[in-house]
């Protein structure tokens, strides 16, 4: 750690003790700490191993803590982070660092707010710019430079930046502008908010120069001279009319030396669209929601890979339905930048409320379906379709839950490897309340994978394999309200297959079970689970990680103040 890393946390040690006795006073100290300790025990079977961190360093974690400090119209904020034999950030490779990873100092003066340091802040949808942080995807994409808001008017909102983005303790080499204007009109019942947004990117000469050497190495009728600056616009707004909202978004992007599929570099022009409509009204609730992706990339380096989308400086939506069962969630559809339209219907509906069918009571019904293809609407990505109850009777200690998907998704696109998954997924999950602290929760899934085969040919049929075929979850929680949380689970390849196995060869039933201990206590969190995770992609909202097996325990720690 430097010596200014040094200097800056015993400065702001110092200032905490010395205004520790007056903090009401002088203002206000908050904070919090989080921290994740992973102990590995290499098990070759379910390859948690082959790396330094099951082999040779057999521990490793993270750790941030942050520091807050407020008066009157006056922030300011230092968050210190720590990565030893860390997992978090490179899935299969350990990273240790230390230093101060975020600080910020911001002042409101009248209607003007003023921000310099690392900020986070998100124009519209998030489609042009978004800077964010998702620490369990090992993503923070902060921007360091300096951020002005103005209040024109009550109805009439203005933000500005200008920065760096940062990944891990450096910061991209590309200089990132924008301005945003946002406004609030209300006419009787109608209320519109509509937004504007525009963000340039400028790059340096080496990364210019790299990206010529690359161009140069095409067929002379394919070569074209590469634009350091992007500018991309966007507009949106949102209707709010009674029982109905309608958010749409539209965004522009210049051309950009593109590295398309194929490691083909192309002088490419983006566009974007993203909508989404709402209907709610007593037991019925409709959301539809469409977007349409055409080269439409914001990175901080065109040369540089999607690596756990930090060099990304927005977040396109994701539309297709977010699960959190283990089995439900196992094959996920992260948005794509290049070629993509996608549509979601979503309904939830109860009979008793709406019609007021008392037969019905405690019933409530929900569907949901997308589909997601290439523009010309004649290659299938991924298709969801999903029906689900829950049953909770009035003064009923039981609550039920139980859901089926069917699921067909391009396992080549997204995962770059296998070819399609066909599947289907019962689901179900049982909460009996054993009085007011105490419940006992159970989750079941099982998923059977090639669907469509199995129809067709009967259960046992061969002729396909998909990814490792089935799998059976199993959950049992007990809950005591309000510090302990106990759970069991196990997730059992069933029936196992492997799509490039040598034919004669077994390959073993594999179990990846786990226990679960939780304590919580005011503001303070202490999470403990020892067992096995298979390898996957976990998404969150579009954005998606590659999560390798795990083996052994894991400690997490966290709390305000």
């Amino acid at each position: 750690m430097s010596f200014k890393y040094h200097y800056a946390i015993v400065l702001m040690a110092l200032f905490i003790l010395n205004f520790d006795l007056h903090a009401q006073e002088l203002g206000r100290f908050s904070g919090d700490v989080n921290l994740n300790l992973n102990i590995y025990e290499r098990d070759t079977l379910i390859n948690a191993s082959g790396n330094s961190l099951y082999d040779n360093l057999k521990s490793g974690g993270e750790s941030w803590l942050s520091l807050n400090y407020s008066r009157g119209t006056l922030e300011a904020g230092l968050r210190f982070d720590l990565y030893l034999n860390s997992n978090r950030i490179f899935p299969n490779n350990d990273y240790s660092e230390q230093g101060i990873g975020n600080w910020f100092i911001k002042k409101k003066i009248q209607k003007l707010t003023l921000t310099g340091g690392y900020f986070y802040d998100q124009f519209g949808s998030g489609s042009i710019f978004r800077a964010n942080e998702q620490r369990l995807l090992g993503i923070d994409k902060a921007i360091l430079g300096m951020k002005a808001e103005y209040e024109l008017n009550d109805q009439i909102y203005v933000r500005a930046f200008m920065g760096k983005q940062k990944f891990l303790f450096e910061l991209s080499p590309a200089f990132i502008k924008g301005i945003n204007a946002e406004a609030f009109y209300s006419i009787k019942n109608l209320n519109l908010s509509p937004g504007i947004t525009v963000v340039n990117r400028t790059l340096d000469a080496p990364v210019i120069q790299n990206i010529a050497d690359a161009i140069n190495l095409l067929p002379l009728a394919e070569r074209f001279v590469p634009q350091y600056n992007i500018y991309s616009a966007s507009f949106y707004n949102t209707l709010n009319a009674g029982k109905f909202d309608w958010f749409f978004e539209y965004g522009i992007k210049s051309n950009e030396a593109v590295n398309t599929i194929g490691n083909q570099w192309e002088d490419l022009k983006g566009n974007f669209f993203y909508s989404t409509l709402s209907y709610a009204e007593r037991g019925l609730g409709i959301t539809l929601q469409a977007k349409r992706t055409q080269n439409f990339i914001h990175r901080t380096n065109p040369l540089e890979l999607v690596l756990q989308n930090n060099v990304m400086f927005n977040t396109l939506p994701a539309i297709n339905k977010e699960h959190t069962t283990r089995l439900l969630t196992r094959y996920n559809a992260q948005a794509l930048e290049l070629d993509e339209v996608a549509i979601t219907a979503d309904l939830i509906f109860n009979p008793q409320k709406r019609f007021k069918l008392d037969y019905l009571k405690g019933y409530t019904f929900q569907f949901s379906f997308s589909n997601i293809s290439n523009l010309k609407l004649d290659s299938l990505y991924f298709r969801e379709f999903f029906a689900e109850i829950d049953i909770q009777k009035p003064k009923s200690p039981w609550k039920i839950h139980a859901g089926i998907q069917v699921l067909d998704y391009n396992q080549a696109l997204y995962e770059q490897k296998g070819k399609w998954v066909n599947s289907l997924v019962p689901s179900t999950e049982i909460i009996y309340k054993i009085n007011r602290k105490t419940a006992l929760r159970f989750e079941g899934e099982y998923q059977m994978l090639q669907r469509k085969t199995r129809f067709k040919e009967g259960f046992d049929a061969v002729l396909f394999k998909q990814d490792r075929n089935d799998w059976l979850n199993a959950l049992l929680e007990l809950t005591i309200s309000p510090h302990w949380s106990f759970a069991v689970t196990d997730m059992y390849n069933i029936n196992p297959a492997d799509e490039d196995m040598i034919e004669d060869v077994n390959i073993l039933k594999q179990h990846f079970y786990g226990v679960f201990a939780t304590y919580n206590y005011k503001s303070n969190k202490f999470s403990l689970f020892y067992g096995k995770r298979v390898d996957g992609i976990v998404c969150s909202g579009g954005v998606c990680r590659y999560e390798p097996a795990f083996s052994g325990l894991q400690f997490q720690l966290s709390s305000s103040f």
